[in-house]
């Protein structure tokens, strides 16, 4: 499996697969303008990668923002035709190895059992909780949705995440968290 940047220019089947890969698996509210993803790209603390098995065949993407000894994973998404088949976890490890002394952090929308997609919310959590992750007692709150805070690592630290965050999107992104 390997990690292969998505560039702003080159590669348009990369970007394409990226771009339609983003639309089918993250609904519109969860999602930034993709041209904003690969404009933000260009700074050295994100990488907006596709993910290759052996055979150089995208199989998923990711989005990540590195800092204060946080790795954010803002995006991940593995193709539908190849999920179920452990790729996703060995994503995730393959991460700790390029990443062994960040704390990985992520975001998912909190499990809501009135919630319409309660079922896979659920589902993602408990990949997640699979995966080694724990739950952070923060949530990110944004307009009227909750996002469970999840991370992997030493410990979770709620001012570095905001700083991060802030950074590296020229203070668009400043995360509420509220304790959970």
């Amino acid at each position: 499996m390997q990690f292969i940047p998505i560039p702003l220019f080159k590669q348009p089947h990369l970007r394409q697969y990226a771009q339609q890969l983003y639309q089918q698996a993250f609904a519109a509210e969860d999602r930034f303008p993709f041209w904003s993803l690969r404009l933000f790209s260009l700074r050295a603390a994100i990488r907006f990668d596709a993910i290759a098995d052996k055979g150089n065949q995208p199989i998923g993407f990711v989005y990540l923002i590195r800092g204060e000894g946080l790795l954010f994973v803002l995006y991940f998404a593995v193709d539908a035709q190849c999920r179920s088949q452990g790729y996703g976890s060995r994503i995730i490890v393959a991460l700790e190895q390029q990443y062994p002394s960040d704390t990985i952090v992520l975001d998912i929308r909190a499990p809501d059992a009135a919630a319409a997609d309660a079922l896979q919310r659920q589902k993602r959590l408990d990949f997640y909780l699979r995966n080694g992750f724990q739950i952070a007692p923060y949530q990110w709150v944004e307009e009227a949705e909750r996002y469970a805070v999840l991370y992997k690592g030493n410990s979770f630290n709620p001012q570095s995440f905001a700083t991060l965050l802030a950074k590296t999107t020229f203070n668009l992104v400043r995360p509420t968290l509220q304790a959970a």
